[in-house]
């Protein structure tokens, strides 16, 4: 049985997709083809951590705006998508900022950049990446 068998069979009501755009939106179509087809019934779609489009460029805000909700967990980024979407409000993306412990611990903009860090950050399943200052 897959997954969308599942979804249907157990009349799920909400997906919530988190992080890791490269399977999530290709995923998210996947439903919506389903859906549109009737071979589902309507979901409520949420997408918490969203791809980074304040990183990787505004494109995938089209994507995004079809979710019924996008939850971010960095505080600047509910303002960015807010901005970006005031252009044009008939995009009707709502996005709510849920909160993020690590940000709420350290105060990020009290840093001394003079030191050096450093970061591991995990490329979307692949190998992890190094970056240091």
């Amino acid at each position: 049985m897959n997954i969308c068998s599942l979804l249907g069979k157990n009349e799920v009501e909400t997906v919530i997709f988190v992080d890791f755009g490269g399977f999530n939106l290709k995923f998210f179509e996947l439903l919506k083809k389903k859906i549109l087809k009737k071979e589902l019934q309507n979901l409520r779609m949420i997408y918490y951590i969203p791809p980074k489009v304040w990183a990787w460029g505004k494109g995938r805000i089209k994507k995004l705006r079809k979710f019924d909700d996008v939850i971010v967990i960095f505080p600047f980024e509910k303002k960015y998508y807010d901005e970006s979407l005031k252009k044009d409000e008939s995009k009707g993306l709502k996005v709510e900022y849920f909160g993020n412990p690590f940000v709420d611990k350290y105060d990020f903009f009290l840093i001394n950049w003079e030191k050096k860090y450093c970061c591991y950050l995990e490329a979307e399943g692949r190998k992890l990446r190094n970056f240091c200052q």
